[in-house]
């Protein structure tokens, strides 16, 4: 997007520390931090949150159970260190119908060392879908760690992608 598509309108009520945008299903969008917008997101449509600039993550984004999103990084970083947690997005171990896909966005762990992993998909789910595309993942232990199916199916897709001091 160009800075034009970014201008949110008039009666749009956007926070000072935005990092992120979706559409509010009205002609408008949503704008906060990628956490916030995550956790608004209900149901099994899929919804596209756009970054608006690189994101520093203190706490791992949780994806619950029976959500569709869909991440623009729009060539944005998302940095963590891995001292503090283990993963940028976790899907939470027993969770059910959840898709995430990511593109274009480039994940760094912080810390000295190769570790953590940029998305990890917990214990014991079900039909949990994960897809990256575009995406670097640079001093990480695993870009993507998916944990076992407990029923059902589930996929991962990485495409496009670079892995830059990972290991896996």
């Amino acid at each position: 997007l160009d800075d034009a598509d970014w201008t949110p309108n008039p009666d749009e009520t956007v926070p000072t520390d935005w990092e992120a945008r979706m559409s509010n299903g009205s002609g408008g969008y949503t704008y906060g931090s990628l956490q916030d917008l995550i956790g608004k997101v209900t149901g099994t449509n899929q919804v596209t949150i756009e970054l608006a600039k690189d994101v520093t993550l203190s706490s791992p984004i949780s994806v619950a159970g029976n959500k569709n999103i869909g991440i623009e990084g729009k060539d944005h970083t998302i940095s963590f260190a891995a001292s503090a947690l283990d993963t940028a997005f976790e899907v939470a171990a027993s969770s059910k119908g959840t898709s995430l896909t990511v593109n274009n966005v480039h994940f760094v762990q912080t810390g000295e060392t190769s570790q953590g992993h940029a998305i990890c998909v917990r214990e014991a789910t079900e039909n949990v879908n994960v897809a990256a595309d575009g995406c670097t993942f640079e001093n990480l232990y695993s870009g993507i760690y998916y944990g076992h199916v407990e029923k059902g199916s589930g996929s991962l897709s990485i495409t496009g992608s670079t892995f830059e001091n990972t290991k896996y």
